[in-house]
């Protein structure tokens, strides 16, 4: 075993560690947060286009339907009908 390292001091830096990983694969992003895939960004265009396509209305539709009902992605489906 190398100078100065035991069992305890080994124990915690594994802790350290785990904890660290533990953190970064919590975090979601890099920018620390976490992603929400069932809400829908309705001003972000690349969202709106895809929900457009997936249900078949328009653009506009897709906006309308995050301002009546929110930007909770079922909802909006449900307003919009599914293909």
């Amino acid at each position: 075993m190398a100078a100065g390292l035991n069992l305890k001091s080994l124990t915690a830096l594994w802790s350290i560690e785990a904890a660290n990983l533990e953190e970064k694969t919590n975090s979601g992003t890099t920018r620390g947060r976490n992603q929400d895939r069932a809400k829908l960004a309705g001003g972000q265009d690349h969202e709106v286009r895809y929900e457009a396509g997936k249900t078949g209305a328009s653009k506009e539709a897709v906006k309308s339907a995050v301002k009546s009902v929110g930007n909770t992605r079922k909802k909006v489906e449900d307003k919009l009908g599914k293909k």
